[in-house]
């Protein structure tokens, strides 16, 4: 059973028949109610019906169906559907060379002969529906929650669209004394002197280390991680304590946290700033803030 829907005149029709936003919905209920009919009626054991989860049907729907393309073609090169591009899931062989933590993983890796690699699921938002909230300070205030939410989707930051315009482009000057807000946040994202990047990276710091103690981890946070480098003093931000065991005795595992954004926002080029750095090469911030 498939949908014949077509876009006619700018009205849209199903079967013929034109419709309304309500009864659209209707025909999309009734559509879905007859695949679960079909399959009820053949039986689950029959080879004819299989009943589509609920992934493949929005698949379907939003890959065929003329509104869902009309969309995608509106949207193409655009803020939001790079932001998309930013955010979709990742797979990745664990002990990949170019990795920073191919010893560490390789330590991790099972030693029989016919032993599949391991592959790592990198998911930028799935934490969204994972961690919780334990105490008041680790919860969101509304105007944090708008700003990561617009600034996720590509959306105008709510606390920067209220700025004065001329033309809609934005007029105040950031605390640089360089450069104009933009409404996106790029350049207070980007700005050396007065963006939130040491007290979002403290931040991250303070959560990490409390976050690993509850699955029984000894862990060490800033000043108290080991140098890596005693003539230079270089430590990381958060050490946990003999991460690894293995048959050369146990090793700490240290991370370096780095903060690091998508677009230029400081360039003195303007009509750069907004614009992604790496648009062939998305992972690349990440990349180069990791050797850094």
């Amino acid at each position: 059973m498939s949908f014949t829907n077509k876009e006619t005149h700018g009205a849209v029709t199903y079967n013929g028949i034109p419709q309304t936003r309500g009864n659209r919905d209707h025909c999309l209920q009734t559509e879905s109610g007859r695949l679960l009919s079909v399959f009820q009626l053949a039986g689950p054991a029959s080879p004819q019906a299989h009943h589509p989860l609920q992934k493949r049907v929005t698949q379907q729907l939003s890959t065929h169906w003329s509104s869902f393309k009309t969309l995608r073609q509106r949207y193409a090169g655009s803020r939001f559907e790079q932001q998309l591009q930013l955010h979709l899931s990742q797979k990745h062989k664990a002990t990949e060379q170019d990795s920073t933590l191919r010893v560490e993983m390789n330590g991790l890796e099972e030693q029989a002969d016919n032993a599949n690699p391991r592959e790592l699921w990198w998911k930028p938002l799935s934490w969204l529906g994972t961690l919780r909230p334990t105490t008041v300070n680790d919860t969101w205030d509304p105007a944090l929650c708008q700003t990561f939410f617009s600034s996720t989707l590509g959306l105008e930051v709510p606390a920067l669209s209220s700025l004065p315009r001329h033309h809609n482009q934005p007029t105040a000057k950031c605390g640089c004394k360089k450069f104009l807000l933009d409404l996106h946040g790029d350049h207070v994202s980007t700005c050396t002197a007065h963006s939130g990047a040491t007290k979002a990276h403290d931040w991250m710091t303070s959560i990490l280390g409390p976050l690993f103690r509850t699955a029984g981890h000894q862990v060490r946070t800033q000043f108290g991680v080991s140098s890596s480098d005693p003539a230079r003093q270089k430590r990381g931000d958060v050490e946990i304590v003999s991460y690894l065991q293995d048959a050369d005795g146990s090793r700490n595992l240290v991370f370096d946290l780095r903060i690091t954004h998508d677009r230029y926002g400081k360039s003195d080029q303007p009509h750069h700033n907004g614009q992604l750095t790496h648009p062939n090469d998305l992972d690349a911030p990440l990349r180069m803030a990791a050797k850094s």
